[in-house]
């Protein structure tokens, strides 16, 4: 005997809801064998995962929230580099380890693991069939459907699984490339060396032998022509569709794939994207509807404030078991978000954050600054939406080495456009949803509007002395209303608080208006912008 060993098993500690930093990622890797870790069987028994789950998924980890909290624990308990390369022997890093790793490089602290199956290999030839099949492992069963409450579900997959995590503030889903793009030209196998006959020889002089062959260098990453970006972009609009309809406080941050190589997407991504609208069908497997064919230049195929696309792919240290030694940057990306809102806050804007671990990029970005520069006043609509650094989140060299050039979802609504502006708004979301819960059971009336103004007034009086507000006082910067203008008799009726929240995002937008509706059930959602007022 050789002493006694105490293991400490921490306490499956509920995140603070109010927390903007945690990500989930949804995807395919490999469950290393062994039983499930004591603190994750804990955290899945307190959160009722156990009773919505066959204990066979428990076991395998499989459609469960695991909960991460380094990236010690997520190689413990996951295997991802346990991906396949048939023709060329070998194997790879899969996709969602490698934005897992990124993430917590770049500050990231906790997050949640969905699987949702093994990983394919590498360079399997995949039918539609089999990739839709895969794809709808990652969505909900019966999307758009408004169907039974999430605790009475018996099965749950997929994105379906963030109704159960209030703590989420990110999405992502590493595989979509891989499910979108067309297959690369299958490298031929290595022959083996023919056996040479022992001999003597002069010593080495220290030489020192070759390294094994990298399976990866001889895979090229995924890239998509026309076919491979539609699928994406109809996969991309469902957790657009998704995320409005159950998590507006949730950013789903995703890569842009790859053009593939001599393809008219190759020539500029961005153009590209904006001048075509996807088909139909719900991957895009479907013909095209030319009736939804936007007016050139103006729209972008998925375009959504929840959506925050990150571009280009990126050379840094630990993408060499990667296909063709390329890191897909949402993972990166989401680390800095992470990092941003815990030493910064959710609010303030990631751009121009440096990432000294980037030593280059593919592709590079145009030579024109013009269509890297913020977009000008003067500007019209069709010229801004060209501008790659109003569409996409880019990495990029400066004089100071590669940073993180913008920060931006791809929201039509320009004044969505700013990531961070978003990010206020699911600060706001959150808190209004933890004044509903408080104020569930209390009957609607002028008490309990007053109440609710008062809460939401000093959420909003705090946020503008911390400086997210513009104005010089917190009466130009913000406005509350909860009162009868606010709600129709049909709201009265059904018990429905419908609160007006007006504020000034400390950015160089226009004043952005909320309507934040507490229903009599105590739940709390974005009821509609200023556009869909206006429209309404």
């Amino acid at each position: 005997m050789y002493g006694l060993h105490f293991h400490i098993q921490p306490p499956a500690v509920e995140p603070d809801p109010h927390r903007m930093d945690i990500a989930c990622f949804i995807g395919y890797v490999a469950r290393r064998p062994g039983p499930v870790p004591a603190a994750v069987r804990r955290f899945l028994e307190q959160g009722g995962w156990t009773r919505r789950v066959n204990p066979a998924a428990i076991d395998a980890l499989l459609q469960v929230p695991v909960p991460v909290d380094t990236w010690q624990g997520f190689e413990s308990v996951f295997d991802w580099r346990a991906r396949s390369a048939v023709t060329v022997g070998g194997s790879v890093d899969s996709a969602l380890g490698a934005a897992v790793r990124t993430f917590f490089d770049q500050g990231g602290r906790k997050c949640y693991v969905v699987r949702v199956g093994d990983p394919w290999p590498a360079d399997e030839r995949m039918t539609n069939g089999v990739r839709q099949e895969r794809l709808a492992q990652l969505f909900p069963r019966q999307p758009g459907v408004p169907g039974p409450g999430f605790g009475e579900r018996d099965h749950l997959q997929g994105l379906d699984l963030l109704r159960g995590l209030p703590a989420c503030a990110m999405v992502l889903l590493p595989d979509l490339p891989d499910l979108a793009a067309d297959l690369p030209p299958v490298p031929e196998p290595v022959a083996e060396p023919e056996p040479v006959a022992e001999d003597f020889v002069a010593c080495a002089n220290g030489e020192r032998p070759a390294p094994p062959r990298n399976a990866a260098a001889a895979l090229t990453p995924p890239r998509c022509d026309e076919a491979g970006y539609e699928r994406w972009c109809a996969a991309v609009r469902e957790v657009g569709r998704f995320l409005t309809n159950y998590r507006r406080d949730v950013q789903f941050v995703a890569s842009l794939p790859l053009p593939a190589t001599r393809s008219r997407a190759a020539r500029d991504v961005v153009e590209f994207l904006v001048d075509h609208d996807f088909g139909a069908g719900r991957f895009g497997l479907g013909p095209a509807d030319p009736s939804r064919r936007p007016h050139p230049a103006t729209e972008l195929s998925c375009a959504s404030a929840f959506v925050q696309l990150a571009y280009p792919w990126l050379r840094l240290p630990g993408a060499e078991q990667l296909p063709g030694g390329l890191h897909p940057p949402e993972g990166l990306l989401a680390g800095i978000l992470a990092g941003n809102a815990m030493s910064r806050a959710a609010y303030a804007s990631a751009a121009m954050t440096r990432v000294p671990e980037v030593w280059s990029i593919e592709p590079a970005l145009p030579r024109d600054p013009a269509r890297l520069d913020p977009p000008a006043l003067e500007e019209s609509p069709d010229q801004a939406a060209l501008r790659w650094s109003a569409r996409l989140s880019l990495f990029g060299p400066t004089p100071a080495g590669f940073r993180l050039l913008s920060d931006v979802t791809t929201s039509l609504d320009p004044s969505y456009r700013p990531a961070c502006v978003n990010r206020l708004v699911s600060v706001i979301v959150r808190a209004a949803r933890r004044v509903g819960e408080e104020f569930a059971f209390e009957p609607s009336g002028e008490r309990l509007w007053a109440r609710i103004r008062g809460r939401i007034g000093a959420l909003l009086t705090a946020l503008w002395e911390q400086g997210a507000l513009a104005g010089a006082n917190p009466d130009a910067a913000f406005e509350v209303r909860c009162d009868r203008s606010t709600m129709t008799q049909a709201d009265l009726d059904a018990g429905r608080a419908v609160c007006r929240v007006s504020f000034s995002a400390a950015a160089p937008v226009e004043r952005i208006d909320v309507w934040l509706a507490l229903s009599e059930e105590g739940a709390v959602q974005l009821a509609r912008t200023a556009a869909a007022a206006a429209q309404a």
